[in-house]
């Protein structure tokens, strides 16, 4: 196995797929490379995967009670844990804070300083 010349699918230059490189695709079972390490990188930082996947259609789920015919509303995803923005929890933060606060002040009351 040596170093082969490989041509890139976007700007049709060539470039060398080392001995190197091609033993790390082979042992990760990848295709080999298609694009130029330049190419590579622009796709990769032009189009990151949440920007991909935020274009895919979400899928539509069906009512077996209406024979899997009728789109039914997508439920939404809830937040596993609450908002910190809310303003319950910010009063009880200031709560805790206050009465920590307080303890810390008996105790040095309590040891005279």
């Amino acid at each position: 196995m040596s170093e082969e010349l490989v041509t890139c699918v976007v700007c049709k230059r060539k470039f060398m797929w080392s001995y190197e490189k091609q033993r790390d695709y082979r042992a990760k079972k990848y295709d080999p490379p298609k694009r130029c390490p330049t190419c590579a990188s622009h796709a990769r930082y032009d189009h990151p995967p949440r920007a991909r996947a935020a274009k895919r259609s979400a899928p539509v789920w069906h009512s077996a009670a209406l024979g899997d015919s009728t789109p039914m509303p997508q439920p939404t995803p809830t937040s596993p844990r609450p908002s910190v923005r809310n303003p319950t929890y910010v009063i009880y933060g200031l709560a805790i804070l206050i009465l920590v606060i307080a303890a810390l002040i008996v105790l040095f009351w309590m040891l005279g300083g």
